[in-house]
């Protein structure tokens, strides 16, 4: 990666996880970044850029074998791409080497197959949770993705205006 100042080359170190450039881009060793644990039980994500202007969360999710994620609603878009395992819900289900792309307000009841799940994807806005009795449960925005990285210590990549932001009340 070339540094726009100096012409030079800047690398990042065999150790580091994750590293900022001079111009502000960030590589995320991702292999190297512990998962943390997610919204539900048997749910885990690696936060890798919060976009704070469009509401944006790009993010590893992992989810455990045979795990029911309970009913949730997107408001906004959700991308993913299915690197592993694969998943079912009332309208269908998607494998490895799939494209996922859920436009904002779909609500569904997704659970994992046999070999679990591990996804790349984007969301924009928050996503709601409902419990048994479909009574809203809890809202992940980019406030609760910083939080989570923040409580394990896997927050030194992402933006500090990360937790400066409501995207609750921008987004719902």
């Amino acid at each position: 990666m070339m540094n726009s100042q100096n012409g030079g080359t800047e690398r990042i170190g065999d150790a580091q996880v994750s590293k900022r450039f001079s111009d502000g881009a960030v590589i995320v060793r991702t292999e190297q970044l512990p998962w943390m644990p997610w919204a539900a039980p048997g749910t885990y994500c690696k936060v890798l850029h919060m976009d704070m202007s469009h509401a944006k969360t790009t993010l590893m999710i992992k989810v455990d074998p045979n795990t029911p994620l309970g009913q949730h609603q997107h408001l906004g878009d959700a991308e993913a791409y299915l690197l592993e395992g694969d998943f079912v819900y009332e309208h269908g289900g998607g494998e490895a080497g799939d494209y996922l792309c859920e436009q904002g307000g779909i609500a569904h009841v997704p659970k994992t197959g046999a070999k679990g799940l591990v996804l790349f994807g984007m969301n924009y806005g928050t996503l709601h949770g409902f419990d048994e009795q479909g009574q809203l449960a809890g809202v992940i925005d980019n406030a609760f993705y910083y939080s989570v990285a923040e409580q394990h210590g896997l927050h030194a990549h992402l933006s500090s205006s990360a937790r400066t932001r409501n995207l609750t009340e921008a987004t719902a």
